[in-house]
């Protein structure tokens, strides 16, 4: 049995719950059936179809045809890296994004009146901003 900082980890870089016990529940097993799969997980049947899916676009779960059953099996696990590397990809999308954003906001009109000079923050938060005030 795989321990829960390894499906921790899965699920950070990414994966549902239910795909992330999936897919140590092939590891395990090897080959298996869906049904096997299901038992052996305890991931409901009508569930382990969608899981069993979105395992395969990403990568991660591959099958086979054995006298017309579909047999799955999991991929090698250097496989993760994959999903690491599209997150990261995504991640750097999205600063780029937030960055352009805060250009864009910086250039909208100021109020030129204030109500007071003071300004009050609060938490660790607001003594960031104070300092990049």
């Amino acid at each position: 049995m795989i321990d829960k900082e390894v499906l921790d980890n899965l699920l950070e870089i990414g994966l549902g719950k239910n795909e992330a016990e999936v897919y140590l529940g092939l590891l395990e097993l090897g080959e298996s059936k869906a049904g096997q799969l299901s038992e052996h997980t305890k991931v409901p049947t009508a569930h382990i179809y969608p899981v069993l899916t979105a395992l395969n676009s990403k990568g991660l779960v591959s099958y086979k045809y054995a006298n017309n059953i579909k047999i799955y099996y999991s991929n090698p696990p250097e496989t993760l890296k994959t999903l690491y590397i599209e997150k990261q990809r995504n991640l750097e999308e999205q600063k780029k994004r937030l960055l352009t954003s805060i250009e864009m906001i910086k250039q909208l009109p100021k109020a030129k009146e204030t109500f007071a000079d003071y300004k009050y923050f609060e938490g660790v938060s607001g003594i960031i901003a104070m300092w990049q005030e």
